[in-house]
């Protein structure tokens, strides 16, 4: 099954914490939960429900010395940060008793092992921006199609405007996407690439223009 790098119980309560301040919340009352206040009526609980290491690598690489191949394990960078998906009980009609709804997306930092994180960004999805569901469903998905037990990491390809996860097994590396450009016409969702095909395909797809840099 697959799997993701962990923060420590006493990180994850000081990321909450945080959240929680910059929500207008109380203090959580356990790691990974805190309480928001709504007046006149029952405080829903927030919970962060996903937590991914954030890495960074850049696709023009692919063409140097090792290739594709090579690309991930040598070219990728460990940014020290983690991407936090934020939740609440859904209430939406039909929905399973206990399930989520994801309502924001934070980031934090860590700096050095064991460190404590620092809270940097905390966003609500405006409409338009769905990111943080999209994390969760390609999560969602591999877990259920991906084989093995992967070493799960959410990548950014900033030259292409990517979002994907890098799925790390022993002797390969594969790649699944999470969001594109809506003209790329290459590349598919809910499809597991290995780094060889990913970046070959990456590779066909254009360059956009006009955009600001990917969160």
């Amino acid at each position: 099954m697959a799997y993701t790098v962990e923060l420590t119980e006493q990180q994850k309560q000081s990321v909450a914490k945080q959240i929680g301040a910059k929500l207008g919340g109380p203090p959580p009352s356990k790691p990974g939960e805190l309480l928001s206040k709504v007046p006149g009526a029952a405080p829903p609980v927030h919970e962060i429900t996903e937590t991914f290491p954030l890495w960074v690598v850049d696709d023009r690489i692919s063409a140097a010395p090792g290739g594709a191949s090579n690309l991930l394990r040598a070219g990728a960078r460990d940014t020290g940060t983690f991407h936090h998906n934020i939740s609440v009980t859904s209430n939406a009609p039909g929905a399973a008793p206990g399930s989520t709804q994801v309502v924001a997306s934070a980031r934090s930092i860590v700096q050095g092992p064991g460190g404590v994180p620092k809270l940097e960004a905390i966003t609500t999805p405006p409409p338009g921006n769905n990111l943080p569901r999209w994390i969760r469903n390609a999560a969602y998905w591999i877990d259920k199609n991906a084989t093995g037990n992967p070493l799960i990491r959410l990548l950014v390809i900033p030259s292409k405007y990517v979002h994907c996860f890098w799925l790390s097994y022993p002797d390969k590396d594969c790649v699944v996407v999470v969001d594109m450009p809506e003209s790329f016409t290459h590349l598919q969702y809910q499809r597991i690439y290995d780094s060889d095909e990913f970046f070959s395909l990456l590779q066909k797809e254009p360059v956009i223009q006009g955009l600001g840099p990917p969160a």
